[in-house]
């Protein structure tokens, strides 16, 4: 199975969002629809509501990340409340 790098599979969703067919792509790269599509899935980009560019990759990665923060910052405020009683 060959292995591709971020860049060529963002080099790839990009010439697909600049119009070039799925179908081209397969042929030109030879690579199979399933493994473009998962790309395209992946790395399109995406504009966030403050207009900033990124991609849904990019996107899950922060929502995990404010996840975890929400969690620890919870785990904080009850340390608090408990540390703070008199």
């Amino acid at each position: 199975m060959k292995r591709y790098d971020v860049e060529f599979k963002k080099m790839i969703v990009g010439f697909y969002e600049d119009g070039k067919l799925v179908k081209e792509l397969v042929k030109e790269y030879e690579l199979s629809e399933v493994t473009i599509y998962s790309w395209i899935k992946k790395y399109k980009t995406v504009t966030t509501e403050n207009g900033e560019v990124t991609t849904n990759d990019d996107l899950a990665k922060m929502k995990k990340e404010m996840a975890k923060l929400r969690e620890e910052n919870e785990v904080l405020k009850k340390c608090i409340s408990i540390f703070s009683v008199k």
